[in-house]
């Protein structure tokens, strides 16, 4: 796994009452498990409606500059979420 190494993916944050324009946004963070220093990539924070996810939410793009197990941390409005995904690399993925 070389430096080129990249996976993306958007996320969306919801939150009861939230309206664009509200002020306050999200805090989101992501590093990688095995190695603390290397982190990803977290575009700024925008809006997305959609009647499945419950209306407006808030939406940010990860870009994982590697593949392993990354922890995804969230802070909004004195809420917290954590949670970790693993990226595979893309080797794996389509079995070569």
């Amino acid at each position: 796994m070389g430096s080129a190494h990249r996976d993306r993916d958007k996320l969306f944050w919801w939150s009861f009452g939230f309206t664009p324009g509200s002020g306050s946004k999200p805090k989101v963070t992501g590093r990688k498990l095995d190695d603390t220093s290397t982190v990803a990539n977290i575009s700024r924070v925008t809006n997305a409606y959609a009647e499945s996810l419950g209306g407006w939410t808030m939406l940010v793009a990860v870009e994982f500059p590697s593949a392993g197990c990354w922890e995804i941390a969230g802070e909004y409005v004195g809420q917290k979420l954590t949670f970790v995904v693993e990226v595979v690399a893309d080797d794996v993925r389509d079995g070569t």
